[in-house]
């Protein structure tokens, strides 16, 4: 699906064409939560009225339904696949904190 000019027109214009495409199907489709990892991303969402969740929000969803087995074999693929996980917020380490959420 492609988004409309008039709704990339209201997404900001410095971010990147896959997070303001993004935002602007959502917003066109009416949903409530859009899936972005990228930090001005996200903020940008938010300032539309989007709820936000990231890859690893949609690997918990998918853990707690029992449709992956392990988070940290996911994980492990996620980021062999590209995925850039900041490890260093002060919270700590977010794979390790989900990986040890669910016992693994």
């Amino acid at each position: 699906m492609e988004a409309r000019d008039e709704m990339l027109r209201e997404v900001e214009e410095t971010m990147g064409a896959g997070e303001r495409a993004a935002i602007a199907i959502a917003r066109d489709l009416g949903a409530d939560l859009v899936v972005l990892d990228d930090e001005r991303g996200r903020k940008e969402a938010r300032r539309h009225g989007l709820n936000v969740t990231g890859a690893i929000g949609v690997l918990i969803e998918a853990k707690e339904r029992a449709l992956v087995s392990s988070m940290r074999s996911e994980l492990d693929r996620l980021v062999e696949a590209g995925l850039w996980i900041d490890e260093g917020r002060p919270a700590g380490r977010p794979c390790d904190r989900v990986v040890r959420e669910y016992g693994e």
